[in-house]
């Protein structure tokens, strides 16, 4: 059988499919890793409370209501202490940053960051969920087209 320069034998047509499913593996490996490092999920007051210890010096998001008379603000470095409250729990919170328009008047915070042994949570990111009249507001508006 006679091998032409345009054609792969089976050898080389297997060492192919071997390298790219290589490839193929490595890539897929890389982006399951990346994403489960990366990936943060919500707790609760009381959820990292419970978890204290196994928790300290990791990322994690924290989600609860804020205790909107607990807010001091430090505009001059711009340090925001308040607390997020749970089922009867309130955690303290330290923010460094800019913080959203809507804070202080939204019902809700979500924080990233770390908690730690001395239970306060340091955060470096502040999300604000708005408060639920503004989504009344919008309903009740109405388009006119002419």
């Amino acid at each position: 059988m006679s091998n032409d320069q345009g054609q792969m034998t089976k050898d080389q047509r297997l060492r192919t499919i071997i390298g790219g499913l290589v490839i193929l593996a490595a890539i897929a490996f890389l982006v399951f890793r990346g994403v489960q490092s990366s990936a943060v999920y919500y707790l609760t007051v009381e959820e990292l409370r419970a978890k204290s210890s196994a928790v300290y010096g990791q990322t994690v998001r924290l989600a609860g209501a804020l205790d909107k008379d607990s807010i001091e603000r430090d505009d001059r470095n711009l340090i925001y202490r308040f607390n997020v409250l749970g089922e009867g729990e309130a955690l303290p919170v330290v923010y460094t940053g800019i913080v959203p328009d809507t804070f202080g008047v939204g019902e809700g915070v979500v924080v990233e960051g770390e908690y730690t042994p001395e239970g306060i949570f340091h955060a470096h990111t502040l999300l604000v969920q708005c408060p639920s009249k503004y989504e009344a507001e919008l309903r009740g508006t109405q388009m006119h087209t002419d």
